[in-house]
């Protein structure tokens, strides 16, 4: 039964217009998208130190997509989706964040040494997926199918920053920066990484159709409480 299920949300998916004219049209770009996203998903499987290819050179390249996904996939994803790729770019997000959230890939290029810059980096990554979700109105006809590609591509982004922000902020909770500039009771607790979680799916809901006017609305009244206390 679930099998049907799965089947008749990818058909109903893959009948909008704009996405089945893009995989008739562009099959170069779908290509390179898994390109980009299945080394990396593959090289997650697989035990570190493992031999792959046996060729010395394309080992390396492997490594070096697996080890760059996060940096390349938000880019990839944001010019995908600004040429109206709009699968492929979900391909690449879903891809990207698989493999952040099974492999550190993230805090081994950006450990918590570095202090403010793993966070920093989290952020400036994440924001390239919150836009391409902003920007589907414009690009996919209103409907259930925009509606999953929208489903798909926000807990793509949750995942993603499962993988990158809230181990980022985590790490930078245990250095000396992090009792520097906010609470030690802060920095000794889960609520920095945890918490960053809510302001992400606030990003998410200003992405969301109609989502803006509510997150504003909940963000108005906050600064009104606030201005109470």
């Amino acid at each position: 039964m679930s099998e049907f299920i799965i089947t008749d949300a990818v058909e109903e998916f893959f009948d909008d217009d704009a996405i089945q004219r893009d995989l008739d049209e562009h099959p170069l770009t779908w290509g390179l998208a898994l390109l980009l996203v299945a080394p990396a998903i593959v090289l997650s499987l697989i035990e570190p130190g493992s031999e792959l290819t046996g060729i010395q050179e394309l080992d390396m390249l492997l490594l070096l997509i697996h080890g760059t996904i996060f940096l390349t996939a938000p880019i990839a994803s944001f010019i995908l989706a600004h040429g109206n790729h709009l699968a492929p770019s979900l391909i690449i997000a879903m891809g990207a964040s698989a493999t952040v959230m099974s492999s550190p890939v993230f805090t081994d290029l950006f450990p918590s040494e570095s202090g403010l810059i793993p966070p920093i980096i989290s952020i400036l990554i994440l924001v390239p997926f919150v836009l391409v979700l902003r920007n589907k109105k414009w690009q996919l006809n209103p409907g259930s199918s925009r509606n999953m590609w929208a489903g798909l591509m926000a807990t793509s982004i949750l995942m993603f920053s499962g993988g990158t922000l809230i181990p980022a902020l985590n790490g930078f909770a245990t250095t000396n920066e992090c009792t520097d500039l906010a609470n030690a009771e802060i920095c000794a607790s889960n609520y920095l990484g945890w918490g960053a979680l809510a302001v992400v799916a606030m990003a998410i809901g200003w992405a969301w159709p109609k989502g803006r006017h509510i997150v504003e609305e909940l963000a108005d009244d906050m600064l009104r409480a606030a201005r109470r206390i």
